[in-house]
């Protein structure tokens, strides 16, 4: 029974968070969001990761929550390499996994602070704004890159707001969900 109740609830957090990250994903990039070399492909293959990983996070020990994401991380490194030359390609991506982990921890920890539930998609876009500009900051160190910088900067900055917008909505949408979930499960 309370196996059953745990399942549920994974399934309507993870459902409702990643169900936000794509349909966010489809306003801004349309049906590039299904194209592993565009932008928008992080809403899929990020709003997956992050959805799970917030969801077990709600639900289980943080140190359960962290070990799939690591396991996560290693099948999503295998499926869906970046195009750029491998070892900066597993630079990049052991970075980005990084930063993006510890912006949900960060908001899950301390959602508390956005004590009103409707400014919390706006916290989580702010982390997620900060985490892709610290992403940004990471190639510009590793890579000496200057032309664009900025550019990339502010692409960065406005990708990690929606992306991390279309994450909190799904989240407050899931947990109004199991809010108001009056079914019991019975045992047959």
């Amino acid at each position: 029974m309370e196996s059953q109740k745990l399942t549920k609830n994974i399934l309507i957090r993870f459902a409702s968070a990643y169900s936000g990250c794509i349909l966010i994903g489809l306003i801004f990039y349309q049906f590039n969001i299904f194209d592993s070399k565009s932008w928008g492909f992080d809403f899929i293959h990020y709003g997956a990761l992050t959805a799970i990983f917030f969801a077990l996070l709600q639900t289980t020990t943080i140190r359960n929550a962290g070990a799939v994401y690591v396991v996560l991380i290693i099948i999503g490194q295998a499926v869906f390499p970046k195009p750029y030359n491998a070892p900066f390609s597993l630079f990049w991506n052991i970075s980005e996994y990084i930063v993006i982990g510890a912006a949900v921890y960060l908001f899950w920890r301390y959602s508390f602070l956005g004590k009103n539930k409707g400014i919390r998609p706006f916290l989580l876009a702010g982390y997620f704004m900060i985490a892709w500009v610290l992403i940004s900051a990471v190639l510009r160190i590793y890579t000496n890159w200057y032309d664009g910088f900025v550019v990339l900067i502010f692409k960065n900055a406005q990708h990690g707001l929606i992306f991390g917008f279309g994450l909190g909505a799904g989240i407050e949408v899931g947990d109004l969900l199991l809010k108001h979930d009056d079914t019991e499960i019975k045992e047959i």
